[in-house]
């Protein structure tokens, strides 16, 4: 989390990358709490499905070196709650 108030908070999403070899993409996914939206988001293609969230990688930045880590998604929500399941792939 990089800032939380009252009724809302911002987060950047690390992705990590725990194997030998280069990733070229990823999408990562979390589920918002009850009650929480999504205001605003950077550097990634979101889909919502209900609670679930599902973000891609943009297109210059889905390479993750070997045993590296990138910290492109950012966005911020509104309302109460941190979002939970968070996963990358």
């Amino acid at each position: 989390m990089d800032s939380k108030w009252e009724s809302g908070a911002c987060y950047t999403l690390e992705i990590a990358n725990p194997t030998t070899k280069v990733v070229s993409t990823w999408t990562a996914s979390f589920t918002l709490a009850p009650g929480t939206a999504i205001t605003q988001s950077w550097s990634g293609t979101v889909a919502k499905v209900g609670p679930v969230v599902a973000v891609k990688a943009p297109s210059w930045g889905g390479q993750i070196a070997a045993g590296g880590t990138v910290r492109h998604f950012g966005m911020c929500i509104s309302g109460v709650g941190d979002p939970t399941a968070v996963r990358a792939s």
